[in-house]
């Protein structure tokens, strides 16, 4: 499993090393659902490996692996440290598990760019972050970003692109009150209810309907602009501004345009 992740890794970093400034470390954490004691007792130099907020996740996600059944069978969270200037990485996998799922390396390695970017607003923009840091990046664009750069580096075809994409969005069945869209302004309303980590139903939702708007960016405004957006994060707190300002749509101008999109994607979900 850690020569299989290691390559997983160099794989990702090797898509994005031009978009980092100067070298970087990055503290890769493996773990187990049956190994919250052993990472809660670690220390360097004194102090805990892992901080509050990081161990609070961490019993979260590893009560939520289900070796058994092979529902949530890995879990994964990331960000940049400005106490040690270095990127982090915690991997949760099932215990039966032998071989990682090369998504779940790059969707991290994603995040790690993206705190990279924006640390100098919220430094600990994710976990533990209230409802007014993710005026700065919704979390549908955070995360729909994740899903849908990571398909993109681990795919070698468009057909494979389309098949892991797929695969993203039927995350949305986990969202029953949310995933029922019909119309195109009900894109745009069910969208705005994803800017922040409210419940479980908009945490599946903001991975699978918020990919789906990403790809309607990417598509639309072409990669360069895309990542001035990512860039944008480090300059304006405003995530309507940083649109206005790079595609000259503010977010709810751009959510109507991508709405007619958006709408004809999630219809071939079947929930």
């Amino acid at each position: 499993m850690l020569s299989q992740q290691k390559v997983h890794f160099e794989q990702a970093m090797a898509c994005y090393n031009a978009y980092f400034d100067k070298p970087v470390t990055i503290n890769i954490a493996l773990a187990t659902e049956k190994d919250y004691d052993f990472m809660a007792s670690q220390s360097l130099n004194g102090l805990p490996v892992f901080d509050e907020i990081q161990l609070r996740w961490i019993k979260f996600m590893m009560n939520r692996i289900d070796p058994v059944s092979h529902l949530g069978v890995f879990a994964g969270s990331a960000g940049w440290s400005t106490t040690t200037n270095s990127a982090w990485v915690i991997m949760l996998d099932a215990s039966n598990r032998t071989t990682p799922d090369a998504h779940g390396a790059a969707h991290e390695f994603v995040h790690i760019l993206q705190s990279y970017s924006k640390s100098v607003f919220f430094p600990h923009y994710g976990d533990g972050s209230g409802p007014e840091d993710y005026v700065n990046v919704p979390n549908w664009f955070w995360e729909g970003t994740a899903e849908l750069f990571s398909s993109a580096t681990i795919t070698s075809s468009a057909g494979e692109f389309s098949a892991q994409m797929r695969d993203v969005r039927t995350q949305g069945k986990g969202s029953p009150s949310l995933n029922k869209i019909t119309t195109a302004s009900g894109v745009v309303t069910t969208v705005l209810k994803l800017g922040a980590p409210s419940n479980q139903e908009a945490n599946q939702m903001m991975y699978a309907l918020g990919s789906v708007v990403c790809e309607y960016i990417l598509g639309t405004y072409g990669y360069a602009k895309y990542w001035k957006i990512m860039q944008g994060a480090g300059t304006y707190k405003d995530f309507s501004e940083n649109l206005q300002k790079t595609v000259g749509l503010n977010l709810s101008d751009l959510l109507v345009k991508s709405a007619p999109f958006v709408l004809a994607q999630w219809k071939e979900n079947k929930f």
